[in-house]
């Protein structure tokens, strides 16, 4: 069993995190058993063949499945309590590499990223854009439109999409789809953020007329910007 191969990993892999069902996660660890891995070692493209050569399943499921551990390993990752036997030097490495199996672009969430997500979201951004109790595999994505924010000294309330689609680009090896997945969950945040109300409530109103106004030009959408055959102004 998983407990034997390093010290107490079968248990740590059981957290219950609210990401992924007992059974997927108890058929991921029979997986590791029989293939001899470690919990630190997790690859999810030979699990995912697995699953669809042996078990037979349909590809969203599988899908589903190792969207599932993947966030399931964020939860655990996120809270060195988890592994206390690594030292607090020897945790990015650590943190990163298992990231790294995992499939995660380092650029987009990595060690740094998963301990800033566990303070208490000191950043306006980060208050604003990921709340608490979101689902972290699902906004790994924001995390980094975040970051960038951030790094960037911009807020929230000015999102310029199209210069962070063009930052991922041209500094990351994102392939265009990944890319427009991430664009299209922030545009997806950001209408939950207009739906809630509650940070809105909190701009002056001229602020958030602007912001209101301005928001679906700023989050790139194309009826907010001139036509190739009828430009009105520069884009």
């Amino acid at each position: 069993m998983q407990q034997s191969l390093w010290q107490d990993g079968y248990t740590i892999l059981k957290i219950k995190t609210g990401e992924i069902g007992r059974s997927r996660l108890k058929r991921f660890l029979q997986w590791m058993d029989q293939v001899g891995r470690n919990w630190t070692e997790p690859d999810l493209q030979a699990y995912g063949d697995y699953l669809e050569n042996k078990r037979h399943l349909h590809p969203s499921t599988i899908y589903q499945n190792l969207a599932g551990l993947k966030a399931h390993y964020l939860t655990i990752l996120s809270n060195p309590e988890n592994y206390p036997q690594v030292s607090e030097d020897e945790r990015p490495e650590f943190v990163n590499g298992i990231l790294k199996r995992l499939g995660f672009n380092l650029m987009s969430i990595n060690y740094e990223t998963l301990m800033r997500r566990n303070e208490t979201h000191s950043s306006e951004n980060m208050k604003v854009l990921l709340p608490a109790n979101s689902y972290q595999y699902r906004d790994t994505q924001i995390t980094a439109f975040v970051n960038w924010l951030d790094k960037t000294e911009q807020s929230w309330i000015y999102p310029a999409l199209l210069d962070y689609k063009e930052y991922l680009m041209d500094n990351t090896d994102m392939s265009i789809n990944t890319i427009n997945n991430a664009v299209n969950a922030i545009r997806r945040r950001y209408h939950d953020v207009i739906e809630e109300g509650t940070a809105l409530a909190e701009l002056a109103k001229d602020v958030r007329e602007n912001f209101l106004k301005d928001i679906r030009k700023r989050l790139g959408y194309y009826d907010q910007f001139p036509s190739r055959t009828h430009p009105i102004r520069e884009m």
